[in-house]
């Protein structure tokens, strides 16, 4: 990953994953061969954006629109 002054990691050490970002993105990394599935919530997902420094804005109105 790049380089930047927001970065970290978290380790999901029972899951068999660490997970990594920056501004630039997310890396999830398999640490366990025999691994299922790495579950993260969507208020994780925003903390994690957080964390990193990216700006997260509203979604746009969905008012009127079909969701598939």
């Amino acid at each position: 990953m790049a380089d930047s002054d927001t970065k970290g990691r978290l380790n999901y050490q029972r899951e068999g994953f660490d997970l990594f970002w920056d501004a630039h993105g997310i890396d999830i990394r398999v640490i366990d061969y025999h691994v299922g599935c790495l579950h993260l919530s969507w208020e994780t997902i925003l903390d994690l954006a957080q964390r990193a420094g990216v700006g997260i804005s509203s979604p746009p109105s969905r008012r009127g629109k079909k969701v598939i």
